[in-house]
C-alpha cells in the first residue's frame, strides 16, 4: 500500500510534477516485476492512494475563475468543485503514464469512510480490489471529495490509506512525505530535532513529536501520517514514512533498506 500526497506530487510547486509521477510508476511497476532496490524479489501487488485531485483541478482551471463563498480564500465548496475538475484529469494523467511506458493497467476507487463502515460495503470495497489485484491491475484510490469533506479538512487520505491497508490485509504500508520521516520535534522550526528511524509502539508521546504540514500544498501533517502509521501497526500491518523525493524510495522501502521512519507491529 503506498500513498503519495501533494506536496510530494507538486514538489511544493502549484503544478503537479509529470516527472514524479513517472518516476512513481517506474517503481510501482518494478515494485509488481519483482524488481526491488539493488537486487530482485518477490513480486508484489501494489495499491495507490493518490491526493492531489484539487491541485489537479487548480491547473486545469486555468484562467477560469471560481467564486469564493468569502474573501478569505477558497471555501470547501470551491475545493470540492476543483476536485471534481481535477479527478478525472489526474486518472487520466496515471493512466496514460502506466499504461504507455510500462504497460501496466490502473482502476479507480473513489471511497469514503461510509463505504468501510458497515459489513456489506466493507466486503464490497474488499472483493473489487482484490479482483483488481489478481489481474495485475493498479487500483488508484482517493477519497471522493465531491461527497466527503474529510480528507479536504484534515488531510485524511493518510488514515485512509491505512484503512483500506487493514481491509485488504496488506504487507507494508508507505506513506510517502515532504521530510525524510518523525523528528522529535519539526526540524524546519528546531534545529536541535532529532530523527527518529525506528517507533516501537506510537503512544501519546509519539503522537505528540508530530508537527503539522509546512509545505502549503497538502492539507495533511505529519499528525495525520503517524495516526495512520498506528492503525497500521495495530492491524499488524509494519509501516513506513519516507521523503517522496528520495531516489528509488518505493524499492528500497520494499527491500527492507534503512530509510524513513519505520513503525513496527506488536507481533
Amino acid at each position: 500500500m503506498v500513498k503519495v500526497g501533494t506536496s510530494t506530487l507538486t514538489r511544493g510547486q502549484k503544478q503537479i510534477n509529470r516527472v514524479v509521477v513517472g518516476d512513481l510508476a517506474r517503481q510501482i511497476a518494478a515494485v509488481q516485476r519483482g524488481e526491488v532496490f539493488e537486487g530482485k524479489g518477490q513480486p508484489r501487488r501494489v495499491i495507490l492512494v493518490s491526493s492531489a485531485a484539487i491541485a489537479m483541478g487548480r491547473e486545469k482551471l486555468g484562467r477560469f475563475k471560481i467564486e469564493t463563498q468569502n474573501g478569505n480564500g477558497e471555501s470547501m465548496i470551491t475545493k470540492q468543485m476543483l476536485a471534481a475538475i481535477g479527478q478525472p484529469h489526474l486518472m487520466q494523467l496515471y493512466q496514460e503514464v502506466f499504461a504507455a511506458h510500462y504497460d501496466v493497467l490502473t482502476a479507480q476507487a473513489l471511497l469514503t469512510y461510509a463505504d468501510l463502515s458497515t459489513p456489506e460495503r466493507r466486503a464490497n470495497a474488499r472483493n473489487t480490489l482484490l479482483g483488481l489485484l489478481a489481474q495485475n491491475i493498479v487500483p488508484i484510490i482517493n477519497e471522493n471529495d465531491v461527497v466527503a469533506t474529510e480528507e479536504i479538512a484534515f488531510g485524511d487520505n493518510d488514515r485512509l490509506s491505512a484503512l483500506v491497508a487493514e481491509l485488504v490485509g496488506a504487507s507494508l504500508l508507505v506513506i510517502m512525505s515532504d521530510i525524510q520521516g518523525l523528528y522529535t520535534a519539526n526540524p524546519n522550526l528546531n534545529p536541535e530535532a532529532r530523527f527518529l528511524e525506528e517507533i516501537e509502539r506510537v503512544d501519546d508521546k509519539i503522537l505528540a513529536m508530530a508537527g503539522d504540514s509546512v509545505s502549503g500544498q497538502g492539507t495533511g501533517g505529519m499528525l495525520s501520517k503517524v495516526m495512520a502509521a498506528k492503525v497500521a501497526t495495530e492491524a499488524n500491518i509494519p509501516a513506513l514514512i519516507v521523503r517522496g523525493d528520495t531516489p528509488d524510495v518505493l524499492l528500497r522501502a520494499v527491500a527492507g533498506d534503512k530509510i524513513g521512519t519505520r513503525f513496527l507491529t506488536s507481533n
